[in-house]
């Protein structure tokens, strides 16, 4: 499950909810970054921060706006014993003049 929200108009928090029974890593690939950066990744073991064996893990990724302009941003998931083929999840954002970052929409 993904969750899209904004924190203050100068970042874009995207937030992903994956189990952590699944042999996945996420990794974030940005088509143009000179427009965007990924300025931070916070992980939670979950909402009430209570160890739970194999349940979710949250991630916020974090983004900040460079310059005016529209790129796309990946999240790729990886399989790390190489079992599964890469997921790939596209949200396409802009930026404006005062560097704000808005996202366009999520094709994935």
């Amino acid at each position: 499950m993904t969750q899209l929200f904004k924190k203050k108009p100068k970042t874009l928090i995207i937030n992903k909810e994956i189990s952590a029974g699944i042999p996945f890593k996420c990794e974030v690939q940005i088509d143009n970054d000179s427009i965007v950066k990924l300025l931070e990744v916070k992980t939670l073991k979950n909402k009430t921060r209570k160890i739970e064996c194999g349940g979710p893990v949250y991630t916020d990724y974090i983004f900040v706006g460079l310059k005016e302009g529209e790129t796309t941003i990946n999240f790729n998931f990886v399989s790390i014993t190489k079992e599964y083929d890469t997921k790939t999840e596209k949200y396409k954002v802009r930026v404006d003049k005062e560097k704000n970052i808005y996202l366009l929409d999520n094709g994935e």
